[in-house]
């Protein structure tokens, strides 16, 4: 089993790849001017420290959320979850 913090050689970072987005859409040919420039505010937002710490602590609160409800047996992590909603 490979740790959290090995990576496989050649692999980039998330936050890496969303520098290259960013630069790749602001190259891009826009289709429609307000939903580029939305694309992009996000991609800004998401490259800046703040950001990304901000995808980091939801992330993590949410994993560890997940840890806690499991180990009070809120749910069975070895049982698939159970679709309340039926579509269609």
């Amino acid at each position: 089993m490979q740790a959290f913090d090995e990576k496989p050689a050649g692999a980039v970072p998330f936050f890496g790849e969303l520098r290259a987005q960013a630069a790749a859409a602001s190259q891009a040919q826009p289709r429609d001017a307000e939903a580029d420039a939305e694309a992009r505010g996000r991609l800004r937002v998401l490259c800046t420290a703040e950001g990304q710490e901000l995808v980091e602590r939801v992330l993590e609160n949410t994993v560890l959320n997940i840890l806690k409800e499991a180990s009070f047996e809120e749910f069975a992590i070895t049982q698939p979850p159970v679709n309340l909603v039926r579509l269609g």
